[in-house]
């Protein structure tokens, strides 16, 4: 026993010693112990399905790939041309739509500056063609009473009325007269004077007039520019409501407010439409007498009374001879026969 033991610590000696290459592992039967080399082979196990599982996600994602621009060219094709048709379609109604917008903006600036024109003319009317409010007089005068040697404060005093002759006022003596002057303080009603009639009416020149005139119909033309451009918005885009009718009514609501505020008649609407009513009134007129006219410049139903034929006429005198008429016999004759 001793010698077999001698042996067995010679070949631990000589394993110690020497470096042997390690045994082959063996596979771990399920079932076995997960201790020593066995962890080993299970961590190894894990990284290799790891690595199988990231190069099956690399295949398919180029096999994916491939197919996308494999089938790329022929799935977009019709989607290009319906995509081209589609901008075609936006364009053509933006320039049909632009035409209208951009009358609506010429004459959105046209109104601009003829509204612009007519305040500055209404900063240069004056007072004669715009009547002020007449100022009012006092309705109290004051007037320095004495107080006679006889009284204290608090007495009646009675003095003439400066304004109003032969006529006597009684008054108290208040306590803040001044007793070493020996006179007070005291209003009086002042005298009714009449005022000289003035002119209350607006008289707006005719520049005026015209000006106001040529706004009115610019904007009358805005409104109507403006509603056809709203309509011809497609229906899927997000259209204002806009009334042409009710806007035309709101071109002087800005305007009377241009006006001055002590006016002996203020200026209002009415009297802004009335101007524009009278200026188409007479444009009308004008327009028809020019239509109406011949080349030559004569007026409609006056050409004819140029055509003229001359004819003796016997008319007789004062007196009491007179010459004797001559008729022709065959005159008579022809309307007979007629």
């Amino acid at each position: 026993t001793r010698g077999v033991g001698s042996s067995r610590r010679v070949v631990r000696s000589s394993s110690s010693s020497s470096s042997p290459s390690p045994p082959p592992r063996r596979k771990k039967k399920p079932g076995a112990s997960a201790s020593g080399g066995g962890m080993d082979d299970l961590l190894e196990a894990k990284l290799q399905a790891k690595k199988k599982k990231k190069k099956k996600a690399t295949v398919s994602v180029l096999e994916s790939a491939t197919k996308e621009t494999k089938t790329k060219p022929q799935s977009t094709m019709p989607k290009e041309k319906k995509k081209a048709a589609r901008s075609a379609q936006l364009a053509a109604a933006k320039r049909e739509v632009s035409k209208e917008k951009e009358r609506a903006t010429a004459l959105r600036k046209l109104y601009k500056r003829r509204y612009t024109a007519c305040v500055r003319m209404i900063g240069d009317l004056t007072s004669e063609e715009l009547p002020k409010k007449a100022k009012r007089n006092k309705s109290t005068v004051k007037v320095s009473v004495n107080i006679p040697p006889d009284k204290e404060i608090g007495d009646d005093v009675t003095f003439a009325n400066p304004n109003v002759p032969g006529q006597k006022l009684k008054v108290q003596i208040p306590r803040k007269a001044d007793m070493e002057k020996r006179n007070f303080v005291v209003s009086i009603p002042a005298p009714k004077v009449k005022a000289p009639e003035e002119l209350s009416e607006n008289n707006v020149p005719k520049e005026f007039k015209e000006a106001l005139f040529k706004y009115s119909s610019s904007y009358d033309d805005w409104c109507v520019a403006e509603g056809d451009y709203i309509a011809s918005l497609p229906d899927g885009s997000k259209r204002k409501t806009f009334k042409p009718g009710t806007e035309k009514l709101k071109k002087f609501e800005d305007m009377v407010k241009e006006f001055p505020k002590n006016l002996a008649t203020p200026v209002d609407i009415a009297f802004l439409r009335k101007i524009v009513r009278q200026e188409r009134s007479n444009k009308t007129r004008r327009d028809k007498r020019k239509s109406g006219g011949g080349g030559d410049g004569t007026a409609a139903g006056y050409g004819d009374l140029q055509q003229h034929q001359d004819s003796n006429i016997n008319i007789p005198q004062r007196g009491t001879e007179f010459s004797s008429i001559v008729f022709d016999t065959q005159d008579f004759d022809e309307k007979e026969n007629e």
